[in-house]
């Protein structure tokens, strides 16, 4: 039985096995279609009896009414699955649902976070994007996320470009809630107040987050721009400790103009002063399955959407992997705003389509799936030392 094949009986009321990320999923899945999930079922109860905040039960546990609901197997692994459906049906369990169509649905109804909302054909919400401005700034961690020290060539994307691609994903958009300007510093773009008074000009984009280093002090002009736009623009601190030198100027500037700005400790593990150090893109070579229950479960694709050169990406992995040249670029990846060519009509139902694909991006199977390791937080490296397979051994 499928998900949808159970919306068709009126039937309201599941289980589902197993209290990990899919069983997550499958909850957020039921909530959307009104379907009620009466228990969760484990073979290691919850200290607390709860998980997502309903009642966990062992399979042994219910009685026979109750054994009598549809059941969702939320396992990733087929084996263990096989295995634990045949233990429940030893134990009189006798209706499943195919976890399969939970992840259908879970991809192509948009309910999964990908920093978009589909509301309808024509109306495309925009939670999040991060902007690439530059690939330079002003320090070199040996960790950065975006790999930045260990580009060649770094680029600063000419203004002209920067606006015409947002301007194109506006025009496609509902609403554009929040772009980052991030990737290198912001500050060192010769153009960055005119980038910054242009985006926030746009009437359907909500908001404008700059984070900085604060490593350098912009123009003039940039604080005009903020006392025009003061209720759209919001300024964040990336706090290394003694690197940050200029950050109290930076932030006296900004309050004195009406801005919105604040600090934020930058340490990516639950260590304090430290960093998860980012894995290099290397091929893994997957099966499809494996890189699809990846891409199910991957946070990066809530949390930064990345636009690059005017090509739109799933996440900054993705991006970054494919411009140090270890990720092969895939046109079925990206949606690009660069090509004015591309009608605005045919670019956004291109924009849907991308947003509920339902398999996994070429970047997946580059992509690390396991712990990772914890590093110095914000360690600079020297000027000679940039290869980035020479630094990471």
């Amino acid at each position: 039985m499928t998900l949808e094949g159970l919306l068709e009986t009126g039937i309201s009321d599941v289980l589902v096995f197993g209290c990990g990320e899919f069983g997550r999923i499958a909850k957020k899945v039921c909530d959307r279609y009104k379907i009620n999930i009466v228990g969760y079922l484990s073979n290691t109860v919850p200290e607390n009896g709860l998980f997502e905040g309903i009642r966990c039960f062992a399979p042994n546990e219910l009685d026979a009414e109750k054994r009598r609901l549809y059941v969702i197997p939320c396992l990733f692994n087929d084996k263990t699955e096989e295995a634990v459906v045949a233990e429940l049906q030893g134990i009189g369990y006798r209706c499943f649902i195919d976890k399969n169509s939970i992840i259908n649905l879970y991809l192509k109804k948009n309910i999964k976070p990908v920093g978009f909302k589909v509301l309808d054909s024509n109306r495309i919400v925009v939670n999040r994007v991060n902007l690439a401005i530059t690939e330079r700034c002003s320090l070199r961690c040996k960790y950065c996320g975006q790999f930045i020290p260990y580009l060649k060539d770094p680029i600063c994307f000419s203004e002209d470009d920067v606006i015409r691609w947002i301007q194109r994903l506006a025009a496609v958009s509902y609403y554009i809630d929040n772009i980052a300007i991030a990737t290198g510093e912001p500050f060192t773009h010769p153009s960055f107040d005119n980038i910054l008074d242009k985006i926030a000009s746009i009437n359907n984009v909500k908001s404008v987050h700059i984070a900085t280093n604060a490593t350098i002090m912009p123009n003039d002009r940039f604080f005009d721009v903020i006392k025009q736009h003061r209720e759209k623009i919001f300024i964040e601190i990336s706090d290394y400790g003694d690197l940050n030198r200029c950050a109290r100027q930076l932030v006296d500037r900004v309050e004195s103009a009406g801005g919105n700005i604040k600090m934020y400790k930058v340490d990516y593990t639950t260590e304090n002063g430290r960093w998860d150090k980012p894995h290099i893109p290397t091929r893994h070579e997957r099966s499809d399955k494996e890189n699809r229950d990846l891409y199910v479960t991957c946070n990066a694709m809530m949390q930064c959407p990345h636009l690059r050169n005017g090509k739109l990406y799933k996440c900054s992995f993705a991006s970054m992997g494919e411009r140090l040249g270890l990720i092969p670029p895939s046109d079925e990846d990206v949606v690009d705003f660069s090509d004015d060519q591309i009608p605005i009509d045919v670019l956004q139902r291109r924009f849907v389509d991308w947003i509920l694909r339902d398999d996994a991006i070429n970047a997946c199977d580059y992509c690390h799936a396991g712990p990772l390791e914890s590093v110095p937080m914000g360690e600079q490296i020297c000027a000679e030392k940039k290869d980035l397979l020479m630094i990471y051994e």
